[in-house]
């Protein structure tokens, strides 16, 4: 879904998201300065402060939009691994905690490793470095950390 501006009332309508992600949720037009526009959508935050000509992605907060989350199971070393599909953000897979001052803090203890729509995503019960992800289309995938490699493990029908 675009998201879509017009001046006249509707009469005339006009592409307002150059730039951003689709699927828009949440919009909110600053009430004392209308060219301030922060809109929230599958991709993340956006901010406008020239009334949407142009857009900047906000990276700085930790949003994301979980299908579901797994960890490895529990008898693997401390940090687990937690994984999940997100809502048009691939699937993605991180520390559970990290020793450094600041903590787990993005995508330098998160990785990505399956497009699209990623839906469920679990590691193997035998070896948390296999990982085991769908996305919303049925398409299935098997990433191993080691090799950063994915392949396909749809079986023929």
């Amino acid at each position: 879904m675009k998201l879509m501006e017009s001046k006249d009332g509707g009469k005339h309508m006009f592409y307002a998201d150059r730039g951003v992600h689709v699927d828009h949720h949440a919009i909110w037009i600053d009430p004392r300065n209308p060219n301030r526009i922060i809109q929230g959508n599958d991709g993340g935050v956006y901010l406008s402060l020239d009334g949407g000509k142009h857009w900047r992605y906000l990276d700085n907060l930790p949003i994301e939009q979980f299908y579901q989350v797994a960890t490895s199971p529990s008898d693997h070393p401390w940090p687990y691994l937690i994984c999940g599909g997100l809502q048009d953000n691939d699937a993605w897979c991180g520390a559970s905690s990290d020793y450094r001052r600041g903590g787990v803090t993005g995508k330098q203890d998160w990785f990505e490793f399956s497009g699209g729509d990623g839906q469920y995503a679990v590691a193997a019960p035998s070896d948390s470095s296999i990982i085991y992800s769908t996305t919303d289309d049925g398409y299935a995938t098997v990433y191993n950390r080691a090799t950063e490699r994915r392949r396909g493990i749809n079986p023929y029908v």
